[in-house]
């Protein structure tokens, strides 16, 4: 299985640089990495599965990507100018940029059939691209371990980020690091934490918090299919299969056509998991050629 590498270049001139696996296939996956996202070992489990079954699938690089980092921007007068990027200064609003491209990117291959797959922040970018592009041949979507970004602020373990933040901001420090990690994980700029919690179409996917909206999820007219471990902290302080059911059920009753899989005991990274997400994927796409065939599977 060889990746090549691959790069796209979005309408607001900026480089990304993903990886690219071609199968004789007329179906290409799409990953779409989360906040500080990497090809790390849950993206080449997608990529695994991708080439074993004879699937195409592109590693799609967002400028969410990675922690602290740049990218390449071709100015007006085409010189490269290096730009701030990763999750320290992240923000969504370039989504659409972002994933237009790699869309067309894949749709210039002559793929006939696509299917979107995201991990955490990743899910969110989908629903909000699919939202806001008259696109085709999107066969379904699939989320990993997708989360509800609405507690972001009142989350206990970023207490007094919100003041901070906005402090900073005041005193025009706007790109200054806060005093703590996002999640206990990666580390935020001022401005992009603000970013994160006031952007009211970031937080499409609102299965656990009541100040998010459902209306985008519901507009995606293809099939929708939802992997999280019962241990993802994200589902919150109550980490279990119960709960894990009762969270999930919340988007599927808010989906056309919504169906989810709980891998028992898997964290949000799926880290040590990765051959039962393997093992989920199989089973996905075997529920996703059974929708096929009941004529459930209505692409854009």
């Amino acid at each position: 299985m060889e990746l090549i590498k691959c790069k796209v270049t979005t309408e607001n001139h900026v480089i990304l640089e993903g990886k690219y696996l071609k199968n004789k296939s007329d179906t290409c996956i799409i990953f779409v990495p989360g906040l500080a996202g990497a090809y790390d070992g849950l993206a080449k489990t997608v990529a695994r599965f991708c080439g074993d079954n004879k699937y195409s699938f592109v590693w799609a690089r967002t400028q969410s990507c990675f922690l602290d980092t740049t990218l390449d921007k071709i100015t007006t007068l085409d010189k490269t100018i290096k730009i701030k990027a990763g999750a320290c200064y992240d923000n969504f609003n370039t989504t659409i940029h972002e994933l237009n491209a790699w869309y067309n990117y894949v749709k210039t291959q002559g793929y006939k059939n696509i299917v979107f797959v995201g991990h955490c922040y990743g899910c969110n970018k989908i629903v909000y691209f699919l939202n806001n592009k008259n696109i085709k041949n999107v066969k379904s979507c699939i989320f990993l371990a997708p989360t509800d970004f609405g507690n972001i602020f009142t989350d206990e373990r970023h207490a007094e980020l919100l003041e901070e933040a906005i402090a900073n901001v005041k005193n025009k420090q706007k790109d200054k690091i806060l005093s703590k990690k996002i999640y206990g994980f990666f580390i935020m700029s001022s401005s992009a934490f603000l970013r994160l919690g006031y952007n009211p179409v970031l937080n499409n996917i609102p299965y656990k918090s009541s100040n998010g909206n459902f209306s985008m999820l519901k507009n995606i007219n293809c099939p929708l299919y939802i992997i999280i471990g019962s241990n993802d902290k994200g589902l919150g302080k109550e980490c279990s299969l119960e709960n894990a059911h009762a969270l999930m059920k919340r988007i599927t009753n808010n989906c056309q056509h919504g169906e989810y899989l709980i891998i028992p005991g898997a964290r949000h990274s799926f880290k040590d998991d990765y051959d039962k997400v393997y093992n989920a994927l199989f089973e996905t796409f075997k529920a996703m050629e059974i929708a096929e065939e009941r004529n459930d599977g209505i692409c854009y």
